[in-house]
């Protein structure tokens, strides 16, 4: 079922803001956006260059007011947990020695600071990690007429934009993906001796990772509230193009705030029902294992939220600089305008909202 917010915004982006979705005004793509079909159970869908199933077509999970760890599962949740303790707790070898590669970058960047520096390195991305896809970077969305769209990409879930996919926008989880974070965390909790079962193990996982895609829908939103008020592609050849130049690299900074923003909601939801300090620990091991610009987020947990917003608030500066650049003497210094944009990351998709499943 969608959100028929996002209905009345994706009508609104064809019929007002279509120069926004296609680059030019009066611009006519083949398929209009609002005409993509809502993926279906046995359906194909591509994403981050290849090509799905869809498993399963769920509700978003409750995570605001839950009575207890059940409320955060639907119904194919607790079918791959089924399948999990059917399966045992194993770990394929393979997976294992993919899960724990850490990232090939030397870490040269030991203060996080938002800063302009989008230079690149050349060449092939062969890592395989726990939560990024690597592959040649095929340089930045030009509009959302591009084939290739605009997806958020994870081994684990992808965040598929409704600027790039309309109606059929949303969050799409790999069952593998979620069975692989969910006995990596249970392997680590054997190992310190948290008293952890493999069930809730995936509990964890599956939050973290709701979280963290939320973030990326809560960037879209945020981006499209500045569409709607400047009317220009502040989405597209602002937020998007930035994630694009930067993939993979220590100044992906949206990836850092995911990370950030999954660490505080997961340890507020879960802490009713788990220990604290095993879910700090929990997250904290599986941030450490990842990339560069996801594993930024450990330098941001132990320091002030203050600091965490202002970063943010930097972040949302250096975006909105690309379409009313100012005074380079000041620099990112007007960045505290954005704490008076209180809700502008507020999301549209809400408990009512379509998840995927795919395999």
């Amino acid at each position: 079922m969608l959100n028929y917010s996002i209905s009345q915004l994706i009508d609104i982006y064809e019929t007002e803001l279509s120069h926004l979705l296609y680059g030019r005004r009066g611009a006519a793509p083949a398929v209009r956006l609002s005409r993509t079909p809502i993926p279906e159970v046995g359906g194909r869908v591509n994403l981050g260059g290849m090509d799905f199933t869809i498993n399963a077509v769920e509700r978003l999970s409750e995570v605001t007011n839950p009575g207890s760890l059940n409320d955060f599962l639907n119904g194919e949740d607790r079918k791959i947990i089924q399948e999990l303790e059917q399966e045992g707790e194993g770990l394929d070898e393979r997976e294992l020695e993919n899960l724990f590669d850490d990232d090939p970058y030397p870490d040269v960047d030991p203060d996080f600071e938002v800063h302009w520096d989008t230079e690149r390195e050349g060449g092939m991305i062969s890592l395989d990690g726990p939560e990024a896809v690597y592959k040649k970077d095929t340089g930045p969305v030009s509009w959302l007429g591009d084939q290739r769209g605009d997806v958020r990409e994870t081994t684990i879930a992808f965040y598929r934009s409704f600027h790039s996919a309309g109606p059929a926008f949303g969050i799409y989880y790999k069952r593998k993906g979620l069975k692989i974070k969910a006995r990596c965390i249970h392997r680590f909790c054997q190992l310190l001796g948290y008293l952890i079962t493999l069930g809730q193990a995936y509990v964890i996982a599956k939050v973290m990772t709701q979280f963290h895609e939320i973030y990326h829908h809560k960037i879209e939103a945020f981006a499209s509230r500045l569409e709607v008020i400047t009317r220009l592609p502040i989405y597209t050849q602002g937020f998007s193009t930035w994630y694009q130049l930067t993939r993979r690299r220590v100044n992906c900074f949206e990836e850092t705030f995911a990370n950030y923003y999954a660490y505080y909601k997961t340890k507020n939801a879960l802490q009713r029902f788990l220990p604290a300090s095993a879910l700090h620990n929990i997250m904290l091991f599986w941030f450490n294992q990842q990339p560069t610009p996801y594993r930024n987020a450990l330098k941001l947990i132990n320091q002030s939220e203050d600091l965490m917003r202002s970063r943010e608030n930097q972040f949302c500066e250096l975006i909105v600089q690309r379409f009313f650049p100012v005074d380079p003497r000041f620099g990112l210094s007007h960045s505290r305008v954005w704490s008076m944009f209180t809700h502008g990351k507020q999301p549209y998709i809400t408990t009512n909202s379509d998840v995927y499943y795919i395999v």
